[in-house]
């Protein structure tokens, strides 16, 4: 995940927007995205633990946004920092990954997840 943020600070920082705060919200959706995944999953393998009959709408809605408030205050704590951002900045700058995993790469990832989890959904229905 360090990774990720690394890349998404770099591409809004070239743009002069704020970077450290789009990168922090992206990075939340990404794990939100793979949390979903996750939900999916578990769901499916329960046999409807987050279904109707389990878990009303609103106690999902409530459930969904309580973790991503979680996450992306957890993210916020983690890369705040100007120390943290210049850590990641030098591990990161001369690193293979840069020439191999292309920006936009990293920002259809939570699509991905997300058009997958809505695919298992899909089949296993």
């Amino acid at each position: 995940m360090d990774y990720i943020f690394y890349r998404i600070f770099l591409f809004y920082k070239n743009r002069d927007e704020i970077p450290k705060l789009s990168a922090i919200f992206f990075l939340s959706v990404v794990k939100l995205s793979f949390f979903f995944l996750f939900c999916v999953v578990i769901n499916l393998l329960s046999g409807g633990l987050f279904s109707n009959q389990n878990m009303d709408k609103k106690m999902f809605v409530i459930f969904f946004f309580g973790i991503l408030s979680f996450v992306f205050i957890l993210d916020l704590f983690r890369y705040f920092k100007n120390k943290k951002v210049k850590e990641l900045l030098k591990k990161f700058e001369n690193s293979s990954l840069n020439r191999k995993i292309k920006t936009w790469q990293i920002f259809i990832l939570p699509i991905l997840v997300v058009l997958t989890s809505i695919l298992l959904i899909v089949v296993a229905k």
